[in-house]
């Protein structure tokens, strides 16, 4: 009897802690910083608070997840309204993440809302994109589009260049080089 009212005690403790342990959560932006490359954030699932659910208060000054691979940026642009997903940290990740580096934490906090990323572009049901090329990878801002796919490269808009312009006919080639002359 003393056991099993001990293993229902520690149960009930593992699925509390559980309970408060945060991973993900969907999101909507309040206000976006481009010079610091953050945003705050509101959850759009409520909380539920003493039997009722009430709204979870605002995720401030997250970073954002910006794809940084060598001299390539892919560097996104949000606005107030949009959704996305913030992934928490296990661990307070500040040290790392202002110097790019392997690092303590410099706080022991866990999985907490403040050591969040913020990955934006979650397209909610009614805000689907439409009228963008299928079977393509498309980079579009309203009507004007980039379309990059199996077949060539599109593009639905004006195009500034600044620079020069080389182009090249293409040709077929039997001996497998990359087709182009110039």
């Amino acid at each position: 009897m003393w056991t099993s009212k001990r293993s229902d005690l520690r149960a009930a403790q593992s699925e509390k802690d559980r309970e408060a342990v945060r991973v993900s959560m969907p999101v909507q932006v309040l206000a976006f910083y481009p010079d610091t490359m953050t945003v705050d954030v509101q959850p759009l699932v409520k909380e539920a608070i003493d039997g009722s659910y009430a709204s979870a208060a605002p995720i401030l000054g997250l970073h954002i997840a910006c794809l940084c691979a060598g001299d390539y940026v892919i560097r996104p642009w949000y606005k107030r309204g949009d959704v996305g997903w913030v992934i928490v940290a296990d661990f307070d990740s500040d040290a790392a993440l202002q110097t790019g580096r392997e690092a303590e934490p410099n706080t022991r906090r866990n999985h907490a809302p403040e050591d969040s990323l913020f990955l934006g572009g979650v397209c909610p049901a009614g805000k689907v994109p439409q009228g963008l090329p299928g079977d393509a990878l498309v980079l579009a801002a309203g009507s004007v589009y980039l379309a990059v796919s199996k077949t060539g490269i599109a593009i639905h808009g004006d195009v500034d260049i600044r620079g020069e312009l080389t182009t090249h006919k293409r040709t077929d080639s039997p001996d497998g080089d990359d087709g182009l002359s110039g």
